[in-house]
């Protein structure tokens, strides 16, 4: 049993909050039937391998209905990491092939800097945009033109070591990075396709390459329809970091049901690179209720690659570069990068959070003040105090009032509130999570109560009140 004293905190008003953060370490196993039916679902649908009636049982089952997908490259990952897991049965009953790279696009144009080759065509239903100056041209050049900023501020301004070139095998061809241009239907943004997979001295994967694939006009994408630049943007910086990403660490994930799986770690990263790249674009603004909405889950949750609680989830990098600098989310890579193979991302986000304050900070202590960000934000932004909360938390719809998982508890005089440490308390959020409780009438507390003047952690429980 856990017994929680008040903790003074002069900036908390009337709210408290629980935090459960842990590290944990699972090794990968058999995969039910059940879950690789999942695995090659999801790949055959981001590779356009499902019938049109089995698109549309899909997009109904995951509730595809009012947001797409951001991204498809953790359906293509997952798929290729555990291939060699999955039953040769289940392979050939689901008719599941192989993707090979596009080779129905007619035309290429390379990027101004000669880094990137795109490839695409002007009729079919690839065709691309072509309802701006200089037509489906000007768009491509457009397109060119976005893609070698990206590069510019991905690799030369924040110093992230550039893709793994493809040049070294045939279907390569040659330096550039590939990008398709196709008509992904409006299911996702765009795709990261992780193509040949290195291996290291002991047999693990740990790199690969990658070409991308982004929509051809984003037509289907209701606010990006007369826009579509402002969609490549985001979708480009987004994409092009995870091409970064499996340069320095392909294999970062959570494991999640027994299986390598839950780029939770690549996928909120990336969402914080489109801000870092297109501050004024905002696209993420729309996937943020999935996170505040359920401060109980985990910022490592990850149900399936259609599951939106990751990108909403950007809210933690975010916090962790404007806390400390945005040099902060490329060390945690890097470390990740030297620590090899397997799910190494809170380990080495806590070695870097102490480095970079100087052995003043945990990821324990970071975490409690990340939740305490997130409960600053919205309509509660204005009344965040100094130091406290992110540069655009007005705009971050997080009203937890709203949330079922959040509870009114009227402590009168049962104070202190006890708290059992084990999984049985209603109220126990997921690790690395946050439970915010309201406490009313606090004028009526007995007085005689223990008051410190800091966050105290007990276990792994966090406990803050006012």
């Amino acid at each position: 049993m856990i017994r929680i004293e008040a903790v003074l905190k002069k900036y908390f008003l009337s709210v408290s909050l629980i935090l459960c953060v842990m590290f944990s370490s699972i090794s990968a196993a058999e995969i039910s039937q059940e879950k690789q039916l999942e695995i090659i679902e999801n790949y055959m649908y981001v590779t356009g391998q499902l019938t049109k009636a089995q698109s549309a049982s899909f997009i109904e089952q995951n509730k595809l209905t009012k947001l797409p997908i951001k991204c498809g490259m953790a359906a293509v990952r997952d798929f290729k990491l555990n291939y060699d897991k999955l039953s040769s049965q289940i392979l050939k009953s689901t008719g599941v092939q192989l993707q090979d790279r596009p080779d129905f696009l007619n035309a290429t144009r390379t990027s101004p800097s000669g880094k990137f080759l795109i490839h695409y065509t002007t009729s079919g239903e690839n065709a691309v945009y072509s309802s701006v100056a200089g037509g489906a041209e000007g768009y491509i050049d457009s397109v060119a033109g976005i893609l070698d900023e990206v590069y510019e501020h991905e690799v030369n301004v924040l110093g992230y070591p550039e893709p793994i070139h493809d040049s070294f095998y045939v279907a390569g061809g040659d330096e550039k990075y590939d990008v398709y241009l196709l008509n992904l239907s409006g299911a996702f943004y765009g795709l990261t396709y992780s193509d040949s997979v290195l291996y290291n001295v002991d047999s693990t994967v740990i790199t690969a390459t990658a070409f991308l694939e982004l929509d051809n006009d984003y037509k289907e994408f209701s606010i990006y329809s007369n826009r579509p630049l402002d969609a490549v943007r985001v979708t480009a910086a987004h994409e092009f970091f995870h091409m970064v990403q499996f340069g320095i660490d392909y294999t970062e994930s959570e494991v999640v049901s027994n299986i390598i799986a839950g780029p939770t770690w690549m996928e909120m990263s990336a969402v914080w690179m489109e801000e870092e790249v297109y501050d004024d674009i905002n696209d993420y603004y729309v996937y943020l209720p999935f996170f505040f909405n359920s401060p109980m889950s985990s910022i490592q949750q990850y149900d399936s690659f259609s599951d939106f609680h990751p990108y909403g989830s950007v809210v933690f990098p975010l916090f962790l570069s404007q806390k400390f600098d945005r040099n902060i989310i490329k060390s945690i890579w890097m470390k990740c990068g030297e620590y090899g193979a397997g799910p190494n991302f809170l380990e080495v986000t806590g070695e870097v959070i102490d480095s970079a304050s100087s052995g003043t900070e945990t990821f324990e202590t970071a975490f409690s003040e990340f939740a305490l960000w997130n409960y600053f934000t919205g309509s509660r932004a204005g009344l965040a105090p100094a130091g406290i909360g992110y540069s655009e938390r007005r705009s971050y719809v997080a009203e937890f009032s709203e949330n079922p998982a959040v509870k009114e508890i009227r402590v009168e005089n049962n104070f202190p509130f006890t708290v059992l440490g084990n999984s049985n308390f209603e109220y126990n959020p997921a690790h690395n999570a946050a439970f915010y409780l309201t406490l009313r009438n606090i004028d009526h507390l007995v007085p005689d109560y223990t008051c410190v003047d800091s966050t105290t952690a007990i276990d792994t429980t966090y406990w803050i009140c006012n």
